[in-house]
């Protein structure tokens, strides 16, 4: 159509007409647990979408009769239509749905703990968690008076609530100014107004303004900066800045990237190399079968190597950004 020079709302009417409209046709059957009209998919297509939606009962209806809501409201029901639907991305060789998102990195990362966790899998207790019974059940393997647990912020409002991430080595405690269990909500109550909390400098007054002569102010220099410092003792013929900006952060990930890659031992390289020919996420049981006995052939080298805390670098790869700060 461009050739023929035609006008682009024209093209666009085209577009809507042979793309858009028969695909959102599709759609909207699926949705409902129907084919399409003939002529909308050629017999292969066809062929492969009721083979999907034979994955479910024939009685089987979808709440508020959409495919979309009944997947959020009842994921269990359709852990069959997720596999079958992995069989054909694997065998179209398209892009894989992961139908069973299993860790396969030996890389320690950090996982979420909360109280239904530590009570079944950490205390191994059989019984159900009683609805308010998360402190106890904490309390049965961290001691919840240390100082770590203590509430923080403005009247205290930021607490822990019974989650915690953990690698394994590090901890990061998640506190929330908002109570996670199912009980009834408590009624609202107005925050009070703390007459001594920090103003910005632009509200300040001029008496204000004055007061603050001499004394180190911090400000966002509107440079897409991540941070910037400034040390009290900086003057104008010596500048002791740190600054660290969105691009310094990608320099920084793209070098570590490269300088994995560099010191990696050859050791390490090869078992990877070996690793990464198996298919982790595939739904083919042969296939599968493989890969595990790959990763466990391979696994006390790469555990071994990723497994090891972190320790800082003798070395300095950018000097020109440290500084006695």
């Amino acid at each position: 159509m461009q050739a023929n020079k035609s006008s682009s709302k024209a093209i666009k009417e085209a577009i809507r007409k042979k793309i858009y409209r028969p695909c959102n046709q599709v759609k909207l059957a699926i949705a409902k647990k129907e084919m399409p009209e003939v002529g909308l998919l050629d017999d292969q297509s066809r062929t492969q979408l009721n083979d999907f939606l034979s994955s479910y009962p024939e009685d089987y209806t979808f709440q508020k009769n959409s495919i979309y809501y009944d997947v959020m409201a009842s994921p269990k029901n359709h852990f069959k239509a997720f596999f079958r639907l992995a069989e054909l991305s694997e065998a179209e060789q398209t892009k894989q749905v992961a139908c069973f998102p299993l860790r396969s990195t030996f890389i320690p990362c950090y996982m979420t703990l909360d109280s239904k966790i530590i009570h079944y899998h950490i205390l191994k207790s059989k019984k159900n968690l009683k609805t308010g019974s998360k402190f106890e059940t904490w309390g049965a393997v961290v001691d919840l008076n240390k100082k770590a647990f203590k509430h923080q912020g403005f009247q205290k409002s930021l607490r822990f609530q019974g989650t915690l991430e953990t690698d394994g080595v590090g901890v990061s405690i998640i506190k929330q100014n908002t109570d996670t269990s199912r009980k009834s909500p408590k009624p609202n109550t107005e925050k009070k107004v703390d007459g001594n909390q920090t103003e910005h400098i632009e509200g300040l007054g001029q008496a204000d303004l004055k007061s603050t002569e001499g004394k180190c102010v911090l400000i966002d220099p509107g440079r897409r900066d991540l941070m910037y410092c400034m040390k009290e003792t900086s003057t104008v013929e010596e500048k002791q800045t740190l600054i660290f900006t969105k691009n310094n952060r990608s320099k920084c990930s793209r070098h570590f990237r490269y300088l994995k890659k560099h010191t990696q031992p050859f050791v390490v390289q090869k078992v990877e190399v070996i690793l990464s020919r198996s298919e982790s996420n595939s739904v083919n049981l042969k296939k599968f079968i493989q890969y595990i006995k790959t990763r466990t052939s391979v696994k006390t080298t790469l555990y071994e190597y990723y497994g090891n805390e972190t320790t800082k670098s003798k070395e300095t790869y950018f000097p020109e950004s440290e500084f006695d700060f």
